[in-house]
């Protein structure tokens, strides 16, 4: 390498070794700019807010965060596999805002936007501004377009590992107090996505004992691990501020078997044999004999896998040269070599969140972390040199040619946004002016539906109960859960989230039985369209269990029938 570049590496570790933020700003307008990130981000997503309400996983949220409202309790009065983080803070934004899909679909903007600032944050600690930008723009795009109408507790844990991280790496150089707020993040987070969150606080544990190792110059076992037990100390302590009071509380209030079953068993055993879905193979890019580059969108998959293990090759060589030139591992510590390996190591433990249903929106966790990483390793190479070009410039390639076409798609979902709203009559300010119903401002939602909430909200009282089904329950793929939220009323179960393995179950199916013939139920809403759905896992295959279904048909018959959706009253 040349003298430049030695001298250069040798500046950019002296850079970091000041008690500066994390933004290493020092200019009030360089302190603006995540806030203009931040501000650009929310005023995107509102542009292309997609007009229609996710009928089950924005469902999910929308109906469990009511009766959250309502005084149920997740678990006990409903099941869910979700975190309670996500109910409780949309019950709260309902009793400050009132109940709306607005309310949630504005505070799950205002996440994604804190994501893309923090990476903006992240980026510019390495980064010169332009090259944090372009991460963030990126990160951006690509939220909007594998995500764009979806509310899932994926984005609040994701802003709170982040957060988590930021504050790691600022304990290594303004003490251990920063560790505690660390782990408040991580508890935080754990209460919207428990897998997120372990995996940010495994990650945080094994790069603090790793760096520990390094720092300790006599490799003396047991000083390793008191400093290492100190620091994961103040860390855990963080967690439990969090986690003590909403387990206490759980605890108390739904019964433990009822808390096993929902969120690890049924997480572990039930959602990979019936969710899962296969890695894209590349015969997936040739369809009817011919090349469809739209799919490419779909390998963006692999960048994670790609990018962890590009960033560990590029930082260990970094590291390898500082070290020739005499710089000690606290130097390299406090420099942010820490945190990027931190960003690696969260990076895989988040792909094992999308390695079941593999797909760039189950995999949205790894992809921001991986941008991240690859905006951070083109900084720390020599491009000058010849070696290191033809080295690391192809596997930069093949990462943006991976994440091109999602980004790209998501700047033209942002395009058609501003085309809407400047042409469109049916655009989201009419939308907004003239809500189609009470509780859905700014959003549509399917036309059947619409016409079936309107049918059950004339025809019956606030206090009815109904339920929300499919034409077959030997064999389920989703159901629309937001019709509930939509129409108003309650449910008659505590199963109102069909999914495949549950509610396919014989004790479940009688369950709901006993439920209907306990209470009176003013209506059934079964909906068709998704009888013929098949993904290749055992979603596709009947359970041969129909004690539901032959009750329904012996006991209720249909008054109504919009499209593909079926209203039933009790005979």
């Amino acid at each position: 390498m040349s003298k430049n570049t030695d001298n250069n590496l040798l500046s950019n570790v002296t850079q970091f070794n000041h008690d500066t933020p994390l933004t290493t700003s020092v200019t009030q307008t360089s302190s603006v700019v995540p806030w203009l990130v931040f501000l650009i981000s929310i005023t995107a997503q509102f542009i292309c807010m997609d007009r229609f309400v996710g009928l089950y996983d924005e469902g999910v949220i929308l109906f469990g965060a009511e009766r959250v409202f309502h005084g149920e309790v997740p678990y006990r009065d409903f099941w869910t596999m979700y975190g309670p983080g996500s109910f409780y803070l949309t019950a709260f934004l309902y009793s400050m805002f009132g109940i709306s899909d607005l309310v949630l679909r504005v505070s799950v903007i205002l996440i994604k936007g804190a994501i893309t600032s923090l990476s903006y944050v992240i980026v510019k600690r390495f980064a010169p501004k332009s090259i944090a930008l372009v991460a963030a723009f990126v990160i951006l795009c690509v939220l909007i377009h594998v995500m764009c109408n979806r509310v899932i507790p994926v984005f609040p844990a994701l802003a709170l590992a982040i957060t988590s991280m930021i504050f790691f790496d600022l304990s290594l150089r303004r003490g251990n107090g920063y560790l505690v707020i660390s782990g408040v993040c991580t508890g935080l987070a754990t209460t919207f996505r428990h897998d997120l969150g372990a995996y940010n606080a495994i990650a945080i544990v094994l790069v603090n004992f790793f760096f520990q190792y390094l720092l300790d110059e006599r490799q003396r076992l047991w000083s390793i691990i008191k400093n290492a037990c100190v620091q994961t100390g103040a860390y855990t302590a963080g967690i439990f501020l969090v986690i003590a009071p909403v387990a206490t509380l759980l605890l108390y209030a739904v019964p433990l078997q009822d808390l096993y079953e929902n969120l690890i068993q049924i997480p572990a055993k039930v959602y990979p044999a019936v969710r899962s879905l296969p890695f894209p193979r590349l015969q997936r890019l040739i369809v009817g004999g011919r090349f469809h580059p739209s799919v490419l969108s779909d390998f963006s998959v692999y960048l994670p896998f790609l990018s962890a293990i590009w960033a560990t090759v590029v930082e260990a060589r970094y590291i390898q040269q500082l070290r020739n030139k005499g710089i000690s591992y606290a130097q390299l510590l406090t420099s942010g070599s820490a945190l990027i390996l931190l960003l690696v190591v969260t990076d895989l433990f988040f792909i094992l969140k999308g390695i079941v249903r593999v797909s760039t929106i189950h995999m949205v966790q790894s992809l921001v972390l991986s941008i991240m990483l690859l905006a951070i390793g083109t900084t720390r190479l020599d491009w000058r040199s010849k070696y290191e070009r033809c080295l690391f410039a192809p596997w930069l390639a093949v990462a943006i040619i991976l994440i091109a076409l999602p980004t790209l798609f998501g700047g033209d979902k942002v395009i058609n946004g501003i085309r809407d709203i400047a042409s469109g009559s049916d655009n989201l300010i009419s939308r907004c002016k003239t809500p189609i119903l009470p509780r859905l401002r700014c959003v549509s939602a399917d036309k059947d539906y619409l016409l079936a909430a309107r049918f059950v909200k004339t025809q019956s009282n606030e206090n009815d109960l109904v339920y929300v089904g499919t034409n077959r329950h030997d064999k389920i793929f989703v159901n629309a859960i937001a019709f509930y939220f939509m129409a108003e009323r309650c449910s008659i179960t505590k199963w109102h989230d069909l999914h495949p393995g549950i509610q396919t179950a014989l004790d479940v199916q009688r369950a709901i039985v006993t439920e209907m013939q306990a209470v009176p139920v003013r209506f059934l809403i079964l909906d068709s369209r998704w009888d013929n759905v098949e993904e290749p896992n055992d979603s596709r295959i009947s359970t041969g269990v129909t004690i539901l279904d032959e009750y329904i048909q012996t006991h209720f018959e249909e008054v109504q029938r919009f499209g593909s959706v079926h209203i039933l009253s009790p005979l």
